[in-house]
């Protein structure tokens, strides 16, 4: 397996171009099918896992009040950010950046901020590891560390960060 694939490998993605994927999604029954499955996941609930039972539910606490009275990210709610991340099944993968605040109580999270997966590539080392998230912006690549995002990868098949979309068995 070579890792040296700077842009999406997929098909119907070249050179990290997803007009195919974007107007796939306009259609009716890709875009049910794939609310479905979202809906299914949110669903079902969530919650913290932490071997600190006092950090899980500070931390559970603080995502139930995200989007609570934030007028600058129209109040997203944590299951709307978690609907975001799971664009990855349109995308193969998503890159969200959480921000955080300086509360009395200390740190606390803002909202999430998942980006459009058109601008990012992923440059990686021998061994398959993401050393560095590259952002195309207008001004030139940006070099983010990795470790200050949540990359979701849906189906990291081989390990390609780049994941695998959901719309590869629909596009014919």
């Amino acid at each position: 397996v070579s890792y040296q694939f700077p842009y999406n490998p997929d098909p119907y993605a070249p050179g990290n171009n997803y007009d195919t994927y974007d107007e796939m999604l306009d259609d009716e029954q890709v875009k049910v099918a794939l609310e479905a499955k979202k809906n299914f996941v949110i669903g079902s609930g969530w919650r913290i896992i932490c071997e600190d039972e006092a950090i899980a539910q500070e931390v559970e606490r603080g995502l139930k009040e995200l989007g609570k009275d934030d007028s600058e990210y129209l109040g997203f709610s944590f299951e709307d950010n978690l609907r975001d991340i799971l664009s990855a099944y349109a995308y193969g993968f998503s890159v969200t950046e959480p921000l955080y605040e300086l509360g009395e109580d200390g740190y606390r999270y803002k909202t999430f901020l998942t980006r459009p997966p058109h601008t990012f590539r992923f440059e990686i080392d021998d061994k398959g590891k993401v050393e560095q998230l590259i952002q195309a912006t207008q001004s030139g690549d940006k070099k983010l560390d990795p470790n200050k995002f949540l990359h979701y990868v849906y189906q990291p098949e081989f390990g390609n960060p780049y994941g695998r979309s959901d719309l590869r068995a629909a596009h014919n």
